[in-house]
């Protein structure tokens, strides 16, 4: 029999899309804020003090923060789901966090106010700038020798469905000279040593695509393979 918990999440078997963030610190601690609002409310009820606040108080009170403890709001909470309504959705959570206190004749904490969800990290584009000269050795020896390069770094939120995905920081490309270029691929170090027998495809696309697959296992490259199309389709 095991000594401990195991959670029971369906996503990587952790809490970590509801935890963890400042995004979802933010909303959990206004909610144990709110929780200990009515907690005290409730009592004072229950032990007949005088201004305690009605049945039907409680009541409504109680109903605003049984809305806002459901998952879902931290589901949206953090880096990891998007969607076009986020402000909306945000808006939504602090409406019925702030009922509980206007429920119970309180008046609600300024944060409430304020938005909890920051705006998406959207992927960044920049274009080569200059023919530079690239040792390829996998070090990054200096910060000039890739001075200059185009970069790409992905957007890093998803959707409102959650993927097992694992992006890289950025992928760089060095134009070395009017007949050549070098690709330079950054990943996350944390996410790269947890995959097993795992690949990166990069295709780059002009009159013909070129496909590369590199190879990796917990972080160390096994082999590069590359080939090409005639026609490009991307």
């Amino acid at each position: 029999m095991t000594s401990t918990i195991f959670p029971a999440s369906w996503i990587n078997a952790n809490f970590d899309v509801w935890i963890g963030h400042q995004e979802d610190v933010a909303a959990w601690d206004l909610l144990w804020d709110a929780r200990e609002a009515y907690g005290k409310a409730a009592d004072a009820r229950e032990k007949g003090r005088e201004n305690a606040p009605t049945p039907e108080a409680l009541k409504a009170a109680l109903e605003s923060l049984l809305t806002a403890e459901g998952s879902d709001w931290s589901w949206w909470y953090g880096p990891e789901h998007s969607t076009a309504n986020d402000a909306e959705f945000d808006a939504l959570y602090r409406k019925h966090l702030t009922g509980v206190y206007l429920a119970l004749g309180l008046t609600a904490p300024e944060e409430l106010a304020k938005p909890i969800k920051r705006m998406p990290e959207r992927a960044y584009h920049l274009y080569p700038s200059a023919f530079l000269k690239v040792k390829v050795d996998g070090v990054d020896s200096s910060y000039f020798e890739w001075l200059g390069a185009g970069v790409y770094s992905p957007e890093r939120r998803g959707g409102s469905m959650h993927g097992r995905g694992i992006f890289p920081e950025r992928v760089a490309l060095r134009i070395r000279g009017k007949s050549g270029f070098v690709v330079r691929v950054d990943v996350f170090p944390e996410s790269i040593v947890e995959l097993e027998d795992a690949e990166f495809r990069i295709a780059i696309c002009a009159k013909e695509e070129v496909a590369v697959v590199i190879h990796t296992n917990r972080g160390r490259g096994e082999g590069i393979f590359g080939g090409r199309r005639a026609k490009c389709a991307c």
